[in-house]
């Protein structure tokens, strides 16, 4: 129809109805390019097509490239496409696969309020040394199913939308791209831990937990460590002259500490502090016969090594809470102090 031709004086087809196939590829859009609710019945194509509009967008009132409001029922192709200035999408409506792949959007573009089901924004081999997208993308409020595209490139310009990264992870998961699916979710929980700050501290407190314990659940191996940390450093203290006593429970029967403490004994001690009681088998426990004493860690110091048996508590109950997170364990009744 239009395949190739050339609009010097701008190209206005503001609420044209294409019954059948609207080929403008090759196309150049010299001055602005107008479909503002235009009708595309039989496909689109506007591969390798170029919108080179340098007019100031408040000129128009609109971007002076828009589809805003348009209707894509059948085929929509815009590969190779060169988007030289701001262009809208928004509220389009696209009942099918359309197709961005090699394009290049050199400043803005806006796809908020459209609905789309699938949306390719990839790249080939030749065309991966230039960047795809140059000014902000914003998708806020966009009804859509998947999107496929060039994450490196997306993510410097993309406006973050919880359920546009949800559905850019779950295609990269399922495409096999497993390092751009966990950027995404990475980034997606970073975003939104942020928006918590200010309006639910309580939430972004766990989600800063989460962030900095296991990498939301990315490395769970963090814990081990931390876990392994806590307990050495928990033994060496125990390991101290005056850190334990008998237990007074025991000590009323006649029960006395051990006359060498050894590091074993601390470690065992730190073991019980850290762990919950109900995932220490009742033998352990019953057969340590010691606990931190209340005497201070320092001299003139105001915490003792009770309290730092407790300190080490509340610190395991985080790391096991963590575990939660990670596995799904189980851990009703593991505060520590509970039976």
């Amino acid at each position: 129809m239009f395949e190739g031709s050339q609009f010097n004086g701008g190209a206005d087809f503001t609420g044209s109805h294409f019954s059948g196939l609207a080929a403008f590829g090759l196309t150049h859009f010299s001055l602005m390019a107008a479909f503002t609710s235009a009708e595309f019945g039989g496909g689109a194509q506007f591969f390798y097509a170029t919108f080179s509009s340098n007019i100031a967008p408040d000129i128009f009132r609109r971007p002076p490239v828009t589809f805003e409001q348009a209707h894509f029922a059948s085929q929509a192709d815009f590969r190779n496409a060169d988007f030289q200035d701001n262009t809208d999408f928004s509220k389009a409506r696209i009942d099918v696969a359309v197709t961005f792949d090699n394009a290049r959007f050199m400043r803005g573009v806006d796809f908020s309020d459209c609905t789309v089901t699938t949306v390719s924004f990839l790249t080939n081999r030749l065309s991966r040394g230039r960047e795809m997208f140059g000014g902000p993308v914003v998708w806020t409020n966009c009804a859509l199913e998947r999107i496929d595209a060039d994450w490196p490139s997306l993510a410097k310009q993309l406006v973050y939308d919880s359920h546009l990264y949800s559905q850019l992870e779950k295609g990269y998961r399922a495409s096999g791209h497993a390092r751009e699916a966990r950027e995404i979710f990475l980034k997606r929980q970073n975003e939104d831990r942020k928006k918590l700050w200010g309006s639910d501290y309580w939430h972004w407190s766990l989600s800063e937990l989460s962030n900095l314990g296991i990498n939301y659940g990315d490395e769970p191996w963090r814990l081990v460590v931390a876990l392994i940390a806590l307990i050495v450093i928990g033994a060496f203290v125990f390991s101290s002259r005056n850190a334990l006593q008998v237990k007074p429970a025991l000590a009323a029967t006649g029960v006395t500490a051990p006359a060498h403490r050894s590091f074993w004994l601390a470690l065992a001690v730190v073991i019980a502090c850290c762990v919950p009681s109900k995932l220490l088998p009742e033998r352990f426990l019953s057969r340590l016969t010691v606990e931190p004493s209340t005497l201070p860690v320092i001299p003139k110091a105001k915490i003792t090594f009770a309290a730092f048996g407790d300190i080490l508590a509340w610190v395991g109950f985080i790391v096991f809470g963590l575990l939660v997170l990670v596995f799904g364990l189980d851990f009703v009744g593991l505060l520590p102090g509970k039976a």
